[in-house]
Formats: C-alpha cells, structure tokens, sequence
C-alpha cells in the first residue's frame, strides 16, 4: 500500500513589493495521501503555480509548513532541501524544459545521473524509456520530436529518479485533445507502476476528472471541489 502523505499545515504565500502586498494563499490546511491521485483547478491567475511550486520547494511560503512523510521540508537548510528536492521531488511543466539539441536518451540520461553512476543511469534511462513507449524514437534529436513525444520526454525525465512526489503543471496544457488524453493515460498508468504521490495542477476540468480528488484554488483558499 502507497502510504505516502503530503501535508501542509497554515501555509501563506504573499508577494511582497513597494507600495502593495499581494497574497497568494493563506492559511492553507491540506493533505493529500498518495494512493489516490490529486488535481487542483482554480480560474487563471489564482496561484496554481505557486501553490505546486511552494509543494516542491522551488518557492519558500511566507508563513506555515510543508511536510512529506511527516519530514517538515521548510525547516530543512538550504543544502538539505536542494537533495530532496534532486532527489524526491519531480516536476512535469508544460513547456517540456528540454535539452532541444540532444537526442530523447540523452535528455533523459542526464537526469538520471543526476543521482546515479552511469551504469544504473543508462539501465534506468533504458527501462523508462520502454515504460514511455519510445524505444524507437531513443535516438532522434528532441526538437524533431512531436509536441506529445516532447511531453513524454519530460515524464521520463521526471521518472527516472523514482521521485516519492511528482507535481505535474498543466502537464496537457500545450497539447491538442488526443494528446492530451494520451499523456493522461500515460501519467495515470505510470504512477500506479511506481507507487508516488501524484498532484496536479490544470485549467483543465476534463483532465481533471482522472485524478481520483480535485481541490479547487479560490479566496486564496485550497477546499473539495463541489460536483455540479
């Protein structure tokens, strides 16, 4: 059983600057378990981003705390954030964040010597790279890939590693329908496979609704979406 937990406990988050405050979220109370897949939905510009960057630790809070299997990750120092961060915690975006000029294996092989040695890397790289279904396209330069080649790309990236968590943004937002629902497909399967905590964050409702909860981002408050 996937007993891992995501936990955040009065989390605030106010951009600060001359002149106006502008509050993100406050006092967020949540928890996510990692048997069941999370969605967060919420109008344009409500703070989707920062709340999942906030998870990741890409962005400190202003005030409150963000745990991970009861491990309180905004009270670790800078060098012990940035390895769970490395080795934990991976992200999905939108825009892929690849390396353009390299081919698929070697976007992914670098990830994954990120933490391990290049023997473990290379068989890692290989096995994932099966997992995506693109054993015939390992060799091919990233910027000839397909948009929704790109998006699998950047999973495997993700993946390599065996995160405990993986924060996907709007992961189908630069994605026609089909590939959307494909990718989808893709990220449902690969996370049972794996056993991690999955959240995501989209505009997407559709998209939204193969996550088993959906939260919604509103009043800078994080609660149960309502079914219509």
């Amino acid at each position: 059983m996937n007993d891992i937990k995501v936990e955040v406990r009065g989390l605030s988050k106010i951009y600060r600057s001359p002149g106006e405050d502008i509050e993100v979220f406050s006092d967020v109370v949540w928890q996510a378990s990692g048997e069941r897949t999370v969605a967060i939905v919420g109008e344009s510009g409500v703070g989707k981003s920062t709340f999942l960057h906030v998870l990741g630790q890409l962005t400190l809070p202003t005030a409150g705390e963000v745990f991970l299997n009861g491990k309180n990750l905004t009270a670790l120092d800078d060098n012990s954030r940035a390895r769970v961060l490395k080795n934990d915690i991976a992200f999905i975006f939108q825009f892929f964040q690849l390396f353009n000029d390299l081919t698929l294996r070697e976007n992914i092989y670098i990830a994954a010597r990120m933490t391990y040695n290049e023997k473990e890397a290379m068989e890692r790289t290989e096995a994932v790279i099966e997992d995506l279904g693109l054993t015939h396209r390992r060799d091919h330069i990233v910027s000839l890939l397909s948009g929704g080649e790109k998006q699998r790309t950047a999973i495997g990236r993700a993946l390599v590693k065996d995160p405990v968590l993986i924060l996907a943004d709007e992961p189908t937002g630069n994605l026609d329908e089909r590939h959307s629902a494909e990718i989808m497909d893709l990220l449902m399967a690969l996370q049972n496979k794996r056993n991690c905590a999955f959240v995501m964050v989209t505009h997407n409702r559709a998209m939204a609704e193969r996550c088993d909860e959906i939260f919604q981002l509103e009043h800078r408050k994080l609660h149960p979406l309502e079914e219509d």
